[in-house]
Parts: structure tokens; sequence; C-alpha cells
């Protein structure tokens, strides 16, 4: 029952509750506007790293394609080059064969005095010949067969980098996904900004 006047302070509100409000929300909007930020920046990294990604696999994947031509074409080569020195051998070791039989003969004939010495031993250098170009075949033979395993190795590793370039081109093609989903997250986080900028303005409407 006593009088008061106006502007007399009757009740004093603790504000401490409502100030913590507000500078809690005020961190929020601070860590919500800095993830919107880096999320809105990582878009074009994303888009630009995706498309050189793109580009660099294809690029592999088609360098990887040649490389497999390039090593048919010498495993070819090579078979060719085998098939050839294996014709040879046959085609030398018939020589060889007619020339030791030549001696045989000769020198049945030698013994008889029917044939003189110098066609003997011509026959015998003929057949000695033909020996030496018998075991140069061979290893003509085993030459080529070591350059067609060698180039087959190189056929095998060069279809794995294939296969490896292009399992590189199916992950650089998910890029564009993945821009997708980076624009998404920015946009949610610029959602968030503005909820936390709601929430901000409650807390100080409240204090």
């Amino acid at each position: 029952n006593q009088p008061v006047e106006a502007g007399t302070v009757l009740v004093e509100i603790d504000p401490r509750d409502y100030q913590v409000a507000v500078d809690k929300a005020k961190a929020e909007l601070a860590d919500a506007e800095s993830a919107a930020i880096a999320a809105q920046s990582n878009v074009p990294i994303t888009a630009t790293t995706s498309e050189s990604g793109i580009s660099t696999a294809q690029s592999a994947l088609d360098q990887a394609r040649s490389a497999i031509e390039t090593a048919s074409k010498e495993v070819d080569a090579a078979k060719a080059r085998v098939t050839a020195a294996q014709s040879r051998l046959r085609e030398v070791e018939a020589n060889a064969t007619r020339a030791r039989r030549d001696v045989e003969r000769l020198k049945g004939l030698l013994a008889k005095d029917e044939v003189s010495q110098q066609q003997y031993d011509a026959a015998v250098a003929a057949a000695d010949a033909q020996t030496a170009a018998t075991d140069t075949a061979k290893a003509q033979i085993a030459e080529a067969e070591a350059a067609l395993r060698m180039s087959e190795s190189r056929q095998v590793m060069v279809k794995a980098g294939e296969s490896s370039a292009r399992a590189g081109l199916r992950n650089a093609q998910t890029g564009p996904e993945q821009v997708t989903a980076m624009r998404a997250r920015a946009s949610s986080a610029a959602a968030r900004v503005e909820q936390a900028k709601a929430v901000l303005a409650q807390a100080e409407l409240n204090l």
C-alpha cells in the first residue's frame, strides 16, 4: 500500500541466462558461417578437379589402348620371326643332311680313286658349312622365341595397365556426382547460417 512514482524500479530481472543464450547463438552463427564459406569454396575446386581428372584419365586410357595395339603388333612380328627362323632351320637341316650323304658317298668313291681328294674335301667343307648354318639357325630360333616371350610379357603388362586406366576413368567420371554433392552441402551450410541467424535474433529478443 505504498505510493509508486513513474520510473521507480520495482523488479530487476537477472539477464545472465539470456546473455548466455545470445553468446551461444552468436558462436553457433559464426561456426555456421565458417562452414558455409568452406563448403562454398570447395564447389569450384571440386568441379575443376573433376574436369581435370576425367581429361587425365581419358588420356591415360587412350595411351594404354595405343600401347596395347603396339604390343599386339610386336607379338605378331615376333611370331612371324619365329616362324621364319623355324622354316630356315628346316631348310638348312635338309641341306646339311644332303651334304653329309654326299660326303659318305664320296668317301667310298675316294677309296676307289673314282673322285679326287679335292672333290671329297670340297664336299666335307660344304657339309661343315651346312652344320654351322644349322647351329646358326637354331640360335636364331632361340633368339626369336626369347623376343616373342618378352613381347608377350609386355602385352600382358600393357593390358593390365589398360584395365587400371579404365578403372581410373570410371572413378574420375564420378566427379560430377561429387560436385553435385558438394553443392548440396554448400546449400545445406547456407541454410544452417540462416537458421543460426534466426536463433540469434530470438535470443537477442529474449534478452
